[in-house]
C-alpha cells in the first residue's frame, strides 16, 4: 500500500511540478487558461468572494508576477494558491514515505502557509502604492492649491498638473483625462481614480475637492485646509510610530542588556548562596 501512494505521490508531483514551472509553454498555458476558465464559472455559479481591492488592482495594472508566475485575475491566484499548497503539500510527504516518518503535519503546515502568501504579497504591493500615494499628497495639494489661485480652474489645474509633474498621483490624472476624453463625467472619472488609489486619504480628497467645486466653494482654500490637515495627521502618526519604536527599544535594552548584567553580577554571588542554603 505504501508503495502505491509513493508512485501516486511522485506521479502527481511530477505533473504539477511541470505545469508549474512551464508555464511559458504553450500547452501548459493552455491547460492553466481552461483550468482558470472553469474556476471562473464554477465561482460565479456558487457565488464565489473575491477581493474588491485585489481583482481591482489586478484589472486595472494588469498581470503580476508571484513567486515568478504571471497572475492575471483573483480566479487565477486561486488556481495559483491551491497548485502551490498541493504541490508542496505532496512534495514533503515522498521522503516521509521513504524514510517511515509521519510529516503530515510539516508538509500541511508549509502548504497552508504557501495557500496564504499570494494573497499577502498581493496586499503588501497595494498597501505599498497606497502609501506612495499618501505621501505625495499633501505637497500635490498645494500645488493644485497654488494653480487654482493662479486662475486655472479644478479641471485645468489636474490637467496641469499630470503633464508637468511625476509621480502616482500624476499618474491617476492622467487615468482620469483618459476616462473624459472617452466621454466620462469629470466627476465619475476622479471618483473612480480615487477608488485606484486604494488609499483612504486620497479619495476623501478627492472627493472633498469635486463637491467643493461643484457647491462653489473656494476650492485653493479647501486644498490648503486638506494639505495642513494632512501634514498634521502625518506628524502625529510619525510621533505614534516614534513612541512604539522608543518602547520597542527599552524592551531590546532590558532583554539584552540588563538581564545579562544582572546575570553576570549574580554569578560569583550563586556559590555563596549554594553553601548557605546546602
Amino acid at each position: 500500500m505504501n508503495w502505491i501512494l509513493i508512485i501516486i505521490s511522485i506521479a502527481v508531483s511530477l505533473f504539477i511540478f511541470l505545469i508549474f514551472f512551464n508555464a511559458k509553454d504553450v500547452k501548459a498555458r493552455s491547460f492553466i487558461k481552461r483550468i482558470e476558465d472553469y474556476a471562473e464559472s464554477f465561482s460565479d455559479n456558487k457565488k464565489f468572494k473575491k477581493s474588491p481591492e485585489i481583482d481591482l488592482f489586478l484589472t486595472e495594472k494588469g498581470p503580476v508576477q508571484i513567486l515568478g508566475i504571471s497572475v492575471k485575475t483573483s480566479v487565477g491566484i486561486l488556481v495559483f494558491r491551491i497548485i502551490l499548497s498541493t504541490t508542496v503539500f505532496v512534495i514533503i510527504n515522498i521522503p516521509g514515505f521513504f524514510l517511515g516518518n509521519n510529516l503530515y503535519l510539516i508538509s500541511f503546515i508549509m502548504a497552508l502557509i504557501l495557500y496564504f502568501l499570494p494573497v499577502e504579497v498581493l496586499k503588501g504591493r497595494i498597501k505599498a502604492v497606497s502609501k506612495k500615494i499618501s505621501n505625495e499628497l499633501p505637497e500635490s495639494l498645494d500645488i493644485l492649491s497654488s494653480l487654482i489661485k493662479a486662475g486655472l480652474n479644478l479641471d485645468q489645474a489636474i490637467d496641469y498638473y499630470s503633464i508637468n509633474y511625476r509621480g502616482d498621483i500624476s499618474d491617476l490624472f492622467k487615468i482620469a483625462k483618459t476616462k473624459i476624453y472617452e466621454g466620462e463625467s469629470p466627476r465619475d472619472s476622479y471618483y473612480k481614480i480615487a477608488e485606484l488609489s486604494f488609499c483612504n486619504e486620497f479619495k476623501t480628497a478627492l472627493k472633498i475637492i469635486v463637491q467643493s467645486d461643484m457647491v462653489g466653494n473656494p476650492v485653493n482654500k479647501v486644498l490648503k485646509d486638506l494639505s495642513r490637515s494632512l501634514r498634521i495627521n502625518q506628524r502625529d502618526q510619525i510621533k505614534i510610530k516614534a513612541e512604539r519604536l522608543e518602547s520597542s527599544l527599552m524592551m531590546v535594552i532590558f532583554v539584552f542588556m540588563f538581564i545579562p548584567m544582572m546575570v553576570l553580577f549574580l554569578l560569583p554571588v550563586i556559590p555563596q548562596l549554594k553553601m548557605i542554603f546546602n
